[in-house]
């Protein structure tokens, strides 16, 4: 192989892990404990967890959808999104 396509290659290579690094954090699930907690904190009662929702949280952070009955006795469906490195903000509930 000759130095341009070598190179070449290489940043190709790149390419690919960083597009796939992206969508790895983006189909994170939350812990279905820290959602519970979230949920409950928040004053929702009887909730229903779901799976990850892509695209609901912000980069570097991990989701996890629900349904719950809100404090005025509502059915509501939300996501939680909670930071992955875990120090540097709570879970968040967010509606879709």
């Amino acid at each position: 192989m000759s130095r341009s396509s070598t190179s070449l290659f290489g940043t190709l290579v790149t390419f690919v892990l960083v597009v796939l690094l992206g969508f790895a954090m983006r189909t994170c699930e939350v812990d279905e404990g820290a959602a519970l907690r979230t949920i409950h904190s928040a004053g929702f009662a009887d909730p229903k967890i779901g799976g990850y929702d892509a695209w609901e949280c912000g980069g570097g952070e991990a989701s996890r959808s629900f349904e719950a009955t809100n404090p005025r006795g509502d059915r509501v469906q939300g996501v939680v999104c909670c930071s992955f490195s875990g120090c540097t903000k709570a879970c968040t509930l967010r509606w879709p």
